[in-house]
């Protein structure tokens, strides 16, 4: 039973207002946007943070465009056989590729009313805007162009990718006029947007992920599969890893859900083990589908995770 009602609470926590009934119940509500009018100046102080003392220029990734052939010898990516090429001479060739002087990136926000839970700077709309205003910042002073999508169960803002100083004004406005308010559908949205993205690039997906993980990794496969680089933020609070609240619970759906009670401590283990599960279920399909995913827990501050995330990328590429 205990175990059932762990699950019923690990699909809506994010989504929820959790009230505790004993003398030190509290109450989390969603936090308005307040202070996001400033997002443009805090987007700046983290992108000359991370650029100050930087010596390579291209932070996150670059295009691949091919280039030309050689053959094929032992120890060669399989990926890059031409097989066409194959079948008309009978011998392997390798296609090679060389990198872009420029990105063409699209941030993609979750703006579903899960990302409303949080309280102040963690809360999840608000971090994730922060996090597409400093990226956006930085990928426009690197010259690279950037776009923007905001979805909940479908597509609700596009902005094709544009490099100038311009781009950044409408990008930190459309963050500030995001009003979460419908449930999420990743996956979907996902396949119709990789319909509107017709030229390889750099994909950047920021959500909870509260939704049904083969279902994301199904619309993830669509830009993995034509060869885009993805870089998915996985945002949670601390108390959604955590889970601190032992005593009696109201859990009252921000999307959809039916009013549910039940003892904090009777599920907090039951919980933990579902929400790890989870987790681990949308790293493994990213890795399957050689997509970066950056797990982050919201009171870490923005910048410091941007610079671990983007550290450890730098190592792996070389």
């Amino acid at each position: 039973m205990a175990t059932e009602k762990a699950e019923d609470v690990l699909g809506t926590l994010s989504e929820s207002l959790l009230k505790e009934k004993d003398r030190r119940a509290r109450v989390v509500k969603p936090m308005p946007m307040a202070g996001l009018s400033t997002i443009g100046i805090r987007a700046r102080k983290v992108a000359e943070g991370m650029l100050s003392g930087q010596h390579e220029s291209r932070q996150f990734g670059q295009n691949i465009e091919f280039a030309d052939y050689r053959e094929y010898v032992p120890g060669d990516d399989l990926r890059h056989i031409d097989w066409r090429a194959y079948g008309r001479c009978d011998r392997l060739y390798i296609k090679r590729f060389e990198a872009e002087t420029a990105v063409r990136a699209v941030i993609t926000l979750d703006v579903s009313r899960s990302m409303l839970y949080g309280d102040g700077p963690r809360q999840k709309m608000q971090y994730g805007a922060e996090l597409a205003a400093a990226i956006s910042t930085l990928l426009i002073t690197q010259k690279d162009s950037v776009g923007l999508a905001l979805y909940d169960e479908e597509l609700r803002y596009w902005l094709a990718p544009v490099a100038s100083p311009e781009q950044l004004r409408r990008i930190y406005n459309a963050l500030e006029l995001a009003r979460p308010q419908w449930k999420t559908k990743t996956g979907s949205t996902l396949q119709f947007l990789a319909q509107r993205i017709r030229r390889r690039g750099f994909l950047i997906l920021i959500s909870d992920f509260w939704d049904k993980v083969e279902e994301t990794l199904s619309g993830l496969s669509h830009f993995a599969h034509r060869g885009f680089e993805i870089l998915v933020f996985h945002l949670l609070t601390p108390e959604e890893v955590e889970f601190p609240f032992l005593g009696s619970l109201e859990v009252e759906g921000m999307e959809e859900m039916t009013p549910l009670e039940t003892e904090g401590r009777n599920i907090r283990e039951s919980y933990r083990r579902r929400l790890e599960e989870h987790r681990e279920a949308l790293r493994a399909g990213c890795f399957k589908l050689g997509i970066d995913y950056s797990p982050i827990v919201t009171d870490e501050p923005a910048q410091r995770a941007l610079t671990r995330v983007l550290s450890r990328r730098r190592r792996v590429t070389g």
